[in-house]
């Protein structure tokens, strides 16, 4: 099945509802045929793509990256997410059902919101924040798993910020004088 349509028929599941679960949406999917691993690409990318939709406008600086990891926490699967065939479709799809009921729920159960969610509780202003690649689990993890794909997304994030940083000052002693206070 192809992406398009595997997201096409989640969101026609989504709009149609203003409650469900994870567990409805998957079963919807399997009584609909869409075969798990397509299932799961489906909803996996189409929960970060129209996450964001939900979030568009309110300045943040989103990673264009993203990491699949198989249960023992290895990377299997990285890219862009621009490049992703299900990313992509949901992208696509996002304005046909962005004002339907289902939508905003769905866009809320996504871990980029919940992450934006907590740092603007704690006080962080949205501008001030830069998402990290979008990291998803393909297979059933173990916590030994988690704890393997959480150090890999430490280091990811580690010299991400390193490579910015350095790229940052470069930037600023190019064009403002050391002497010089700014705000």
């Amino acid at each position: 099945m192809a992406p398009e349509t595997a997201v096409a028929l989640l969101g026609e599941f989504i709009a149609a509802r203003l409650e469900f679960t994870e567990d409805e949406l998957r079963g919807a999917m399997a009584d609909a045929g869409i075969p798990d691993p397509v299932a799961d690409r489906a909803y996996q990318f189409t929960q970060i793509a129209w996450g964001r939709v939900f979030l568009d406008g309110l300045g943040l600086q989103f990673s264009s990256d993203y990491l699949c990891f198989n249960g023992a926490g290895d990377v299997i699967e990285s890219g862009l997410l621009t490049a992703q065939p299900y990313f992509a479709a949901a992208i696509a799809l996002a304005p046909k059902y962005a004002r339907s009921p289902g939508f905003p729920k769905f866009a809320l159960m996504s871990a980029d919101v919940n992450a934006v969610n907590s740092a603007l509780h704690a006080g962080s202003k949205p501008e001030n924040l830069v998402m990290g690649p979008s990291a998803l689990f393909m297979e059933v993890t173990t916590p030994s798993g988690i704890e393997k794909a959480q150090q890999y997304l430490s280091k990811h994030v580690a010299s991400s910020t390193k490579a910015s940083h350095s790229e940052s000052v470069t930037e600023t002693s190019a064009t403002k004088p050391w002497w010089r206070f700014w705000s």
